[in-house]
């Protein structure tokens, strides 16, 4: 066996787990909690849904068997009936001799005994089976359970209930695939210290909400450490993402709320394995994955604004979660509210000989006669262990005389300070190639994607990818030029010319402070193989008419002067990206009939923009199109059906009138205050489409009558539909069943929305928003209040369960283990006209201090007075506090638009917090009657609602 263990370590497993079992027992009760789990704890179980059963065992079911890493037997009543199981037990066993295959037994319902011996009902179900069988089949079988039934496993019997029970298994499946760590970061000197104590500090047993710094000095190992973090818990998770921050990549051309929607953007698309995702608001991460236990690691943080955007509150993620954050700065931790914090020091002498010697020597020691050169070279490297990596790498294979004359140049050099001229040495090492390839990359491409990197140097005759191999990095080189706190620039019309190699070009402003004015000449020289081009705020009305685009990979001019780029056609091979936002005079776009490979073009906010020619049509690669706010915009083609286009954004065309016939691959569509007569008919066959957001001046969002009463039934039939926005439709009544996909449902403004149909038992909605419906009847409100974490709705008075009630912003009571929720009265104040013109979120306090978490108390036209319900999670430094004792919440507005009239409180037990989540399997039980004849007191209530 020991031989097959090594082996079995080495496999690559298809699943985690495969579970025989005996159907009619188990498959809609225990073995679906415990798949549901298996999933919440990111962990694969074969599914043998589909699979005809017979009187042997599939070639399915085999291959089902050796492919996972873990066989589960639920041995119960029946399972000796079926001679399916038996045979999957014995190849089961098969596996664990042979290949190490891990088994666990469950007893459930069944004497350990029993089937140890065939006894007991047991036996009787085993001897029908073996009835007309050979005596070899039937001696077989029969060692096989005996076998089991040996093997350590959970009984039952010995659990207080099933939840306990699964509990169990789920934690023993995970402890066991954990077995088998990644060999990325063996040999690391020092490494498994700092991962036992980062582990004890992240307290992976609890189930709240953790959040824990790591901090140290540049270049000191932070980065490494959390990277075999990640590599060593991710299996544990539901989702696990490793984010490095890449501030500096994102910063030019947004203002902070754009800045922050794009790293949300860009981390969820990681996170949920969703390429080209599109959010809209900043509440996206919340009602993503407030559900989800997930791991983060938030690599490289240096700005608060990072954590506001990423991991703003504990809340936004699902029980069980822990946040990573590294940085070298301890202080934005403790701003943050995290307070577990981990400080990585510089290594021992003895430690960082080690790390030297394992780059210079491949071993923990150096080699005859270097011990005293690699003591000075360490002690000259301040035992940095990234200088330690780079100077060690550059002096692998090099002499005694080599060592000699680094040495020289160290200690001349060397500034404790400042580890810049000590990398210099790694990076004289490098190749000539490999040299050139480094300074392009750290000038322009940091954070560029390798393929990107790749298109953009085709020209170099340099191996990108080999290159990044050796180097290790993905920093950026070229002209940048920011024009911020200049006055006055004139460039000259030949400035390029002694620049015939220029590749790169971006001006930019970091602070827009209005005063900076750039001059150039109508005729300006651009290079002739510029790849990219990308210049904020371009002065002039057209680019120059020798401008030759041909090598183009990027275009980017926003915020400009332009009413048209060039005239005629240009031939555009390498064109992946146009970026024209913000072109108030852009008038119309150039021919880009030869850009067959544009992969994304924005237009948004080009005001004068009044047609998109026809040939878009033939841009078979283009993923993205924002029109946004063209509000000119009169005229698009018929037919836009490009196969690979993801995100259409037409808000704010408010003259466009038709909507042209589009690709059903569609992900994410918005078409907000238009004037749209009618969507087409094929959206029903949009399968992957993820976010639909139809308001303002739609006539015919759905079906395609001029007033909408009623979305179409097959709304539930698209299987990917995450966000549902319905704004201004005053006749629609009723809405359909939503698809279980669906987290976040708006109805804003429908005033005769009266009825919501029931949700599906696994939906996954989290947020459900219906301001000014003022017809909402009973069930559906309590469907609202009770079965979202967040909501919105018309109301003055605060739900029955929510017990604890004070007039005004604040009150006391004991809060219990598991949170609680909070229920607000919000009322727009006079001034504003009863109404609230925007969105807006207060702060939940605790015993006067700020929490991390908010409430929602106002969304954009909300009308009169309504409940707005969040849930407050026990996590961070709420996990402080002294549950058998009474806090003060108080609820603060961050804005003067609306009065707090009253709050209320709800004390979430196991059983309430898992009626909130699964309250569609009883709701059809009680009636509207049955609410309002219960009072709030009523334990009887209570207990049917859980």
């Amino acid at each position: 066996m020991a031989s097959s263990s090594s082996s079995s370590s080495l496999r690559n497993w298809t699943y985690h787990v495969f579970a025989s079992f005996h159907g009619e027992d188990v498959r809609k009760t225990f073995l679906s909690h415990l798949r549901k789990q298996f999933i919440c704890n990111g962990i694969t179980m074969f599914d043998d849904q589909g699979i005809k059963r017979g009187k042997t065992i599939t070639p399915e079911l085999t291959q089902g068997i050796r492919e996972s890493r873990i066989s589960i037997i639920v041995l119960s009543k029946n399972y000796a009936s079926s001679s399916w199981c038996l045979d999957e037990l014995l190849e089961i066993l098969k596996c664990r001799e042979d290949i190490g295959q891990i088994v666990m037994t469950v007893f459930y319902g069944v004497d350990t005994s029993d089937v140890r011996k065939q006894t007991g009902e047991f036996g009787i179900a085993f001897n029908k089976t073996c009835a007309g069988k050979t005596e070899e089949e039937s001696r077989g079988w029969s060692q096989a359970l005996t076998d089991a039934a040996n093997i350590a496993g959970v009984d039952f019997k010995n659990c207080k209930n099933e939840a306990e029970m699964i509990e169990e298994i789920a934690n023993h499946v995970s402890n066991q695939l954990n077995v088998t760590p990644s060999k990325d970061f063996d040999g690391m000197v020092g490494l498994e210290a700092h991962l036992r104590e980062l582990e004890s500090l992240l307290d992976l047993d609890s189930v709240g909400v953790q959040m824990v710094g790591i901090y140290g000095p540049a270049g000191i190992g932070k980065s490494t450490i959390a990277r075999a973090l990640h590599s060593r818990l991710s299996n544990r998770f539901q989702h696990n993402c490793f984010v490095d921050i890449q501030w500096e990549s994102f910063r030019i051309g947004f203002d902070d709320y754009g800045l922050k929607l794009r790293l949300q953007e860009n981390f969820l698309s990681n996170i949920l394995d969703l390429s080209g995702l599109r959010i809209s608001h900043l509440g996206a991460i919340k009602e993503r994955l407030c559900k989800l236990r997930v791991l983060i690691i938030l690599d490289d943080v240096n700005h608060m604004k990072q954590l506001e955007a990423l991991a703003n509150e504990t809340t936004w993620f699902g029980p069980g979660s822990r946040i990573i954050v590294t940085t070298e700065n301890k202080e934005l931790l403790h701003q943050h509210g995290i307070n577990n914090t981990y400080h990585v020091g510089f290594p021992s002498d003895e430690k960082a000989l080690k790390i030297l010697c394992r780059y210079a020597f491949r071993k923990s020691y150096p080699h005859n006669g270097f011990k005293k050169l690699a003591l000075r070279v360490t002690e000259l490297c301040g035992n940095l262990p990234l200088a330690l990596r780079v100077v060690g790498s550059s002096l692998r294979g090099k002499n005694e005389e080599e060592w000699e004359e680094v040495i020289r140049g160290l200690d001349s050099i060397f500034d404790h300070q400042d580890i810049k001229e000590v990398l210099r040495v790694g990076y004289e090492s490098l190749h000539e190639n490999e040299q050139s390839l480094f300074l392009h990359i750290s000038v322009f491409f940091n954070y560029r994607d390798v393929d990107l990197v790749t298109a953009m140097l085709a020209d170099k005759n340099l191996d990108v990818k080999y290159g990044l191999k050796i180097l290790g990095t993905r920093e950026v080189s070229g002209i940048s030029f920011d024009t911020s706190g200049i006055n006055e620039v004139i460039i000259k019309k030949g400035a390029f010319k002694r620049m015939p190699n220029l590749r790169f070009l971006r001006v930019y402003k970091s602070k827009d402070d209005g005063n900076d004015v750039v001059y150039i000449p109508e005729e300006m020289e651009f290079p002739r193989f510029l790849r990219l081009l990308d210049w904020e705020a371009y002065p002039s009305k057209s680019l120059p008419a020798n401008f030759n685009a041909e090598s183009l990979v990027e275009l980017i001019l926003s915020d400009n002067q332009l009413e048209k780029l060039w005239e005629g056609s240009q031939h555009l091979p390498n064109l992946k990206k146009m970026d024209l936002r913000h072109s108030y005079n852009l008038k119309q776009l150039p021919d880009l009939s030869n850009a067959t490979n544009l992969e994304s073009l924005d237009v948004h906010s080009c005001e004068s923009l009044v047609e998109v020619p026809s040939y878009i049509g033939n841009l078979h690669k283009l993923e993205e199109l924002k029109m946004g706010f063209c509000m000119n915009l009169q005229v698009v083609p018929t037919l836009v059906n490009l196969p690979s286009l993801d995100f259409l954004d037409m808000k704010g065309c408010s003259q466009l009138k038709k909507f042209p016939d589009i690709s059903t691959n569609i992900r994410s569509l918005v078409i907000p205050d238009t004037m749209l007569e009618e969507l087409p008919r094929s959206i029903r066959l949009w399968s992957r489409l993820q976010f639909l957001s139809i308001y303002g001046s739609v006539r015919d969002p759905l079906v395609g009558r001029a007033d909408i009463e009623k979305v179409p039934d097959w709304i539930k039939d698209l299987p990917r539909l995450q966000s549902l926005q319905i704004f201004g439709c005053p006749k629609l009544a009723s809405l359909p069943e939503i698809p279980s996909s669906l987290d976040t449902l708006i109805a804003n403004t429908c005033e005769s929305l009266e009825t919501l149909a029931s949700f599906p038992i696994d939906s996954q909605v989290t947020s459900l928003y219906f301001p000014n419906c003022f017809k909402l009847v009973q069930e559906a409100r309590k469907v609202i209040t009770q079965q979202s974490l967040s909501a919105c709705l018309p109301g003055r008075t605060i739900p029955a369960e929510f017990h604890h009630r004070a007039t005004g912003n604040s009150l006391t009571f004991r809060p219990g283990f598991f949170g609680f929720r909070i229920c607000v009265v919000v009322s727009p104040k006079p001034a504003m006209g009863e109404h609230i013109r925007h969105y807006s979120m207060s702060r939940i306090c605790i015993n006067g201090c700020p929490t991390d978490q908010h409430i929602l108390t106002g969304l954009r036209e909300i009308r009169g007075e309504h409940l707005c319900i969040t849930q407050f999670n026990l996590s961070g430094e709420a996990r402080s506090l002294e549950l058998e004792k009474e806090i003060l919440l108080e609820i603060i507005t961050t804005h003067q638009e609306v009065d707090i009239i009253e709050c209320g409180v709800q004390i979430l037990t196991v059983e309430t917090d898992r009626t909130i989540r699964s309250y569609e399997s009883i709701s059809e039980q009680v009636s509207a009657d049955d609410v309002e004849n219960i009072s709030g007191g009523s334990n009887e209530f209570d207990e049917l609602r859980v």
